[in-house]
């Protein structure tokens, strides 16, 4: 967009950029009391709603990114070698104590009625909405 390379118009092809790990989904995810800052699906979201995607011309993006990585940390390192850590292949995975670490990245998505429910403010309007450019799940 910076570069004006980019359409402004352009929907992301999200083939290939599923999750690196299964998370979830939990029970107090259904619950529109416990969660009003974030979607807790919303790694999932271009292929939950793909279809309503593709027949309503609905953008609808993942609000949040999940990776897999290692690092490594000089600590560790010497924790392996002075035989207080030992390497386990799946968290520590080698003699430089490289962990296995997932990576999360959370846009915030706010339930506008659970928000206003907490606060104790009342209904917030609709106009909220387009003042702050907030995503607000339907």
């Amino acid at each position: 967009m910076a570069s004006k390379n980019l359409d402004i118009d352009h929907r992301p092809d999200f083939t290939n950029t599923e999750p690196a790990a299964d998370i979830g989904p939990f029970p107090q995810w259904a619950d529109k009391k416990k969660i009003v800052s974030m979607d807790p699906l919303g790694h999932l979201a271009p292929w939950l709603f793909k279809d309503i995607m593709q027949t309503q011309d609905i953008d609808i993006r993942p609000t949040i990114a999940i990776t897999k990585a290692h690092m490594k940390l000089p600590e560790l390192e010497q924790s392996v070698r002075s035989g207080r850590l030992v390497p386990d292949g799946k968290i520590c995975l080698n003699e430089s104590g490289e962990l296995a670490v997932t990576k999360f990245a959370v846009e915030p998505v706010w339930y506008l009625p659970g928000v206003a429910e907490r606060f104790g403010i009342g209904r917030i309007c609709s106009k909220t909405k387009s003042e702050f450019s907030i995503m607000v799940p339907g």
